[in-house]
């Protein structure tokens, strides 16, 4: 276990450097390391790496690569965007052959590099390589080791070889003798420096895909961001499949709501309650899963009542998560969902003249948009009743929606400073709705438990301080909305709608 710099790495030039091709030119390399250096090979072993990474490649994004190594020993090799090498036992428990939550790596540096970045999301493998590496020591004229040099001959099962890749690294003090083994390979004829980890020569990033311009091709964009997500949001790999589910749900139904006028006559209207019904359908397990999510932190803050208490509320959370989830899965699986996708696909393919452009449309919205958000913000104040702050957080969303679908077309600047602030206002708001729905969800829960013989008098007196501490933290993040709501509504940020388009 521990941490190192990457050394040097170089390629051997041609994809195809595998087999008796790969071992000629290593052999041609040594000969020339071996006019200064003495090349003492060791012994081979076999590697098997996994390549791993989330669906939506946060890892890549991060700048990390992260690899399950099966070899003399299990390891988990995280290459950092800084040059570092993170190392650690990988255990048994998990091969990284199927999808992981991070809880299923040990304990350890790799674990907590990981953490900030991975968050819910599963590990997915990405690509599998096996590979036969061979140790090569180089000693300097007292015979001493000075550089150690990995050899690396990888290939992907049905995909072929990959170029040899050689590692150098140097021994403690030897630092100037392997930069001198460097300038050597540098100079000979098919070598050069390795730019990519392995895996981005296997498995390049994803290109964006390319979608008709206007709404409809915004609205595509959507769709096949809930017919990607819904296979994982099926196998139930991890909570966000089926979040982005709803947010490209979500916004679709406010695109038919906001800019519907822009489509086909009738067409909104025709698919409006239809995405209403996914909406519905997926509402109940999100709902158990963010207050699942915050199970531990919402423990954490009894006080009066031990979090243990409470256990029997999450084991009743799980078991009514997994009878809704049920209930999803038919839901997704069934004609009514398949007909959706497919019905509203051929209909956003068909081909119609533009009504007007992107960014016309995208203006106008906007600007409906924001006169909603202002126009309630205006008349929020601390004596306002719930509804007006729930209100105010659909329009709230409504005008976020409508910045996003449009966001191509937006000065970027502007764009960033708007969406800034307001997700700040809409966390605050967020933090209202959730408290109020736990509350009440709370107060459900421990009906059903009671009737049910699901809980004894700890477990229920624990939730009697939950349902007052969720109720202290509405009234808090009631008071913030406020505040927030009248930081938002400025002139300033109404001149920044209008200049959104303006000012490209």
């Amino acid at each position: 276990m521990g941490t190192d710099k990457v050394g040097h790495e170089f390629l051997l030039a041609g994809a195809g450097q595998g087999g008796a091709a790969g071992e000629r030119a290593a052999r041609r390399l040594w000969t020339a390391v071996g006019a200064k250096f003495a090349v003492a090979a060791g012994t081979r072993h076999r590697e098997t790496r996994v390549w791993l990474d989330t669906f939506d490649r946060r890892l890549r994004c991060a700048g990390l690569r992260l690899a399950r190594v099966a070899g003399t020993t299990p390891e988990l090799l995280l290459t950092g965007p800084e040059g570092t090498v993170v190392r650690q036992p990988a255990g048994v428990t998990w091969d990284g052959r199927r999808p992981g939550r991070l809880d299923a790596l040990p304990s350890g540096p790799v674990r907590d590099r990981l953490a900030p970045v991975v968050g819910v999301r599963a590990l997915l493998p990405v690509v599998k390589v096996v590979a036969t590496v061979q140790e090569v020591r180089l000693l300097n004229t007292d015979e001493k080791t000075v550089v150690r040099a990995r050899v690396d001959r990888a290939t992907v099962p049905g995909g072929g070889p990959l170029p040899v890749r050689i590692t150098l690294g140097a021994v403690r003090g030897y630092q100037d003798q392997a930069e001198r083994v460097a300038r050597i390979l540098t100079g000979l004829p098919g070598v050069t420096a390795a730019p990519a980890a392995e895996v981005d020569l296997v498995a390049p990033a994803r290109p964006a895909p390319e979608l008709p311009a206007g709404l409809a091709g915004l609205l595509l964009g959507l769709l096949d961001a809930i017919e990607t997500n819904v296979p994982g949001t099926i196998g139930d790999i991890d909570t966000e499949f089926l979040h982005e589910l709803r947010v490209a749900v979500r916004r679709t139904r406010s695109a038919l709501k906001l800019a519907g006028d822009a489509l086909p006559a009738g067409l909104a209207d025709r698919f409006a309650g239809e995405f209403k019904w996914l909406g519905d359908l997926t509402t109940p397990v999100r709902d158990l899963d963010t207050f699942l999510l915050g199970f531990d932190a919402l423990a954490g803050e009894l006080t009066e009542a031990d979090p243990g208490d409470l256990e029997p509320l999450r084991a009743y959370l799980r078991q009514q998560r997994a009878v809704q989830r049920r209930r999803l899965v038919r839901g997704l699986r069934s004609p009514r969902f398949t007909g959706l996708t497919t019905a509203w696909r051929e209909a956003l393919l068909a081909p119609v003249p533009a009504k007007t452009t992107a960014a016309e449309l995208g203006a106008g919205r906007a600007a409906l948009a924001w006169r909603r958000v202002a126009r309630r913000g205006a008349a929020t104040d601390a004596t306002s009743p719930p509804e007006v702050l729930h209100d105010l957080r659909k329009r709230c969303k409504e005008l976020r929606y409508v910045l996003e679908l449009f966001a191509g077309v937006w000065d970027p600047q502007v764009y960033r400073a708007l969406v800034k602030e307001l997700k700040v206002l809409q966390d605050c708001l967020g933090d209202f709705q959730d408290a109020e729905v736990h509350r009440d969800k709370v107060r459900g829960y421990a009906a059903a438990m009671l009737a049910g013989h699901l809980a004894g008098a700890p477990t229920l007196l624990a939730m009697g301080e939950l349902v007052a501490r969720l109720g202290g933290r509405q009234r808090q993040a009631g008071g913030e909305s406020v505040a927030r709501v009248g930081r938002f509504v400025t002139e300033q940020n109404r001149r920044r709608i209008d200049g959104l388009v303006r000012a490209r």
